[in-house]
């Protein structure tokens, strides 16, 4: 079965017992403000590897190989 989406909840209100979440709401809100700045560089580091990707027409490890190559021992 496939959980649906609560809609009455705001985004980052989740139930945790663990204590991720801070009590303090500005502490709260700058936390949600560097996870979202950090989730959108990872989505635009995924978007510039798949550009690479399409340009040079190598993988990621082909690529890597041919950037390390030169600086390993013969």
């Amino acid at each position: 079965m496939l959980s649906r989406q609560d809609y009455t909840k705001v985004p980052g209100e989740i139930p945790t017992f663990l204590g991720f979440k801070p009590d303090d709401p500005a502490v709260f809100k700058t936390k949600q403000l560097k996870e979202l700045k950090n989730g959108r560089l990872a989505m635009i580091a995924v978007l510039g590897e798949m550009m690479a990707q399409q340009v040079s027409g190598q993988g990621t490890y082909e690529q890597l190989g041919s950037i390390v190559a030169p600086f390993l021992p013969a």
